[in-house]
């Protein structure tokens, strides 16, 4: 799987790190939970472009499964701590204040046992108070991608075709064709496909509740979350 996203690094920024307003609205808000010299970490953080919210006052780390996408994160931000590793299971020597895992990337995580296993994992790492911040694409929403034709987004002069599959009720596929412009009419293709797993909201809130007190959620558009929510972000504390 991590041959999937090694695939994604060369252009993820174009496609997923720009992806800012609701990432530099919720990030921000955790920064009052913070002081200087903080440590964060990241769960699955790709390239670190959500880390650099935090580059100057802080102790920034991150967990990804992709060794590429660690390449690109070790340059944008030299004195952060970076780990290859599993994000449903982890194990490291530091202490954390923020914990967060943002653009649905919990739903990458195949069985709600891993969901699970991620949010212990989480507590285990978590000062006393510590915060966790964490978003993911609900059923509701991958049910209705996987009934819909693909669709276009055309980052600068690239073009991105997007197609979600249903293989049960809680998988999904993600069919990425990236086709990169090289010169004139000339384009690189590179495919991948990338397994999403979603649950019902209730199940996943409760599931949370177990480890943390949750202080807020929203749904994609910082509202109340709801049954046709498509995507729903939580901050969590650790009680």
């Amino acid at each position: 799987m991590s041959s999937q996203y090694d695939l994604l690094a060369p252009f993820y920024d174009d496609v997923i790190g720009s992806n800012s307003s609701s990432k530099k609205i919720l990030l921000s808000s955790a920064k009052k939970y913070l002081k200087k010299n903080s440590n964060i970490l990241e769960l699955g953080c790709g390239t670190a472009e959500n880390l650099t919210i935090f580059k100057n006052d802080y102790n920034l780390f991150g967990i990804d499964i992709s060794a590429e996408m660690l390449k690109h994160a070790r340059k944008k931000i030299p004195t952060g701590k970076f780990y290859k590793g599993d994000i449903a299971k982890f194990e490291l020597k530091e202490k954390f204040d923020l914990i967060f895992c943002l653009y649905d990337t919990i739903n990458h995580l195949e069985s709600f046992s891993q969901w699970i296993s991620l949010f212990k994992s989480v507590e285990a790492h978590l000062n006393h108070t510590g915060i966790f911040i964490f978003d993911f694409n609900t059923l509701h929403k991958l049910n209705i991608l996987s009934q819909s034709d693909i669709y276009p987004e055309f980052p600068e002069n690239d073009v991105l075709l997007l197609n979600v599959n249903k293989k049960s009720r809680n998988m999904f596929n993600w069919d990425i064709k990236y086709f990169k412009h090289v010169s004139m009419a000339k384009y690189n293709l590179i495919q991948s496909r990338i397994p999403e797993s979603a649950f019902e909201t209730s199940k996943i809130l409760s599931g949370i509740k177990k480890h943390f007190k949750i202080i807020k959620t929203y749904n994609e558009n910082f509202k109340a979350v709801s049954k046709n929510s498509s995507r729903v972000f939580c901050i969590a504390q650790k009680i």
